[in-house]
């Protein structure tokens, strides 16, 4: 008898049990089915969220007029590359402008500097120069180098003994040739996941140093090459203990001051006065530019500035108004590697040079230095031709990428580089216009 009450109590709590089981079983389910809701519903959030962050353009930016300036065939010509360009290629706004000999020959814009309220660009307007900096900071480096602040080849310790142990024999040529051994941008673990994202405000670029100068060199300094923004916030660090002033101050008192440009400065997150809002772009839609902070980046590059007073400083070069003409040879010689090869970028010191055939029929070969540059919401590319003393400038406030900016700027160089080779002068007129979107 006991024997079988035992075994209904077991049978009862068998069953009960089984329905425990099951309804942990349908809690389980439950809770599986609604993480699976909530994972499908998040993309779902987002890509709400991020459609409204994106807006039509505002019709064809390369619509407008011109001011009513008289123009000659190499200036229709260039018009012409530029409309084909902004044809194939949408961009918000758009600076273009070309110098001979630190004055502007012709300078043009297109678009909005501003498309929510409707602002056109101007030919003032200034813009992130993203890597174009280098070549500015490269003709700052010239600039002390003549005035015997510093020497190319001075290990930098003796400038900067506080550097760790593994900088102390870098030297300021091999910074501003990538062949220094210095890292560049690199992914990271948090938000923001890359380094060129970075919100993180810098008083100075001694502050700045503390992204990357405790980490290992990639190379033996002067063994080989490897492109590094950061080693230009390095070398302009070094700069700045050399001329005794902040990088900015420095940069004003060698160059923006004596010349007058004035668009020539820092970026920071904040909107320029005289400046363009940034923007990506997207077939016929746009959105603001992620916001980020260029201080981590000034040297190499943090700096911004209006076309024609880019072209004013690099078209400038050859007057010896700020350097003498062997300065700027050793500015614009490539840097050779150990083994007496070229360098895979032809990186000479801010600039790459080249040869071109591009123009009059490709018969002859023209020297040309460049650079192009890329930033949150922006690209940028410059052109000079130092034995024609001619340059260009296209800026533009979305990031249309740096190569096909270099195309644009050898369109347009074409028609002024005929001129002046014929002529074998640079004495064209100045034109200034800007063209209303």
């Amino acid at each position: 008898m006991q024997q079988i009450v035992g075994l209904s109590r077991l049978s009862s709590m068998t069953h009960e049990d089984k329905q425990r089981g099951f309804l942990r079983r349908i809690s389980r389910a439950r809770g599986l089915w609604i993480s699976l809701a909530v994972v499908a519903v998040l993309p779902l959030i987002a890509l709400a969220i991020e459609v409204t962050r994106w807006h039509r353009l505002p019709g064809d930016p390369t619509r407008g007029s011109a001011t009513a300036t008289p123009a000659g065939p190499e200036i229709e010509q260039a018009r012409l590359a530029v409309a084909q360009w902004m044809s194939g290629t949408r961009a918000a706004g758009l600076s273009v402008c070309v110098g001979t000999a630190g004055r502007v020959t012709w300078c043009e814009a297109y678009g909005y500097a501003d498309i929510g309220e409707r602002i056109p660009m101007t030919a003032e307007t200034s813009m992130r120069l993203g890597s174009v900096s280098k070549s500015v900071t490269s003709i700052l480096l010239a600039r002390l180098v003549e005035s015997g602040l510093i020497d190319l080849d001075q290990p930098i310790g003796q400038i900067r003994p506080d550097l760790p142990a593994h900088l102390q024999q870098v030297t300021p040529r091999q910074l501003a040739s990538h062949t220094a051994g210095v890292r560049h941008y690199r992914w990271r673990l948090g938000w923001p996941p890359h380094e060129t994202s970075s919100r993180t405000r810098y008083a100075s670029v001694d502050e700045s140093l503390e992204v990357f100068v405790d980490d290992s060199l990639v190379f033996s300094p002067g063994h080989d090459f490897a492109y590094s923004s950061h080693g230009y916030t390095l070398l302009g660090s070094v700069l700045k203990s050399a001329g005794d002033a902040a990088f900015g101050d420095l940069l004003a008192r060698e160059i923006t001051d004596p010349l007058g440009l004035d668009s020539i400065q820092l970026d920071s997150h904040e909107p320029a006065p005289d400046g363009a809002r940034h923007y990506e772009i997207s077939r016929k839609w746009y959105r603001n530019a992620l916001v980020v902070d260029n201080s981590r980046a000034w040297p190499g590059a943090g700096l911004r500035s209006s076309a024609p007073d880019l072209v004013r400083l690099v078209s400038g070069l050859t007057n010896g108004e700020l350097i003498g003409s062997d300065t700027l040879e050793r500015i614009l010689t490539p840097q050779a590697l150990p083994d007496g090869t070229a360098n895979p970028q032809n990186y000479a010191l801010g600039w790459r040079l080249g040869q071109t055939k591009k123009f009059l029929g490709g018969h002859e070969s023209y020297r040309v230095a460049h650079h192009g540059g890329v930033s949150s919401g922006s690209s940028a590319f410059v052109l000079y031709f130092p034995d024609q003393s001619l340059a260009v400038a296209v800026l533009a406030n979305s990031r249309t990428g740096s190569g096909p900016l270099g195309d644009l700027a050898f369109d347009v160089a074409e028609p002024f580089m005929a001129e002046l080779v014929a002529a074998g002068s640079a004495n064209v007129d100045v034109v200034a216009n800007s063209l209303e979107p």
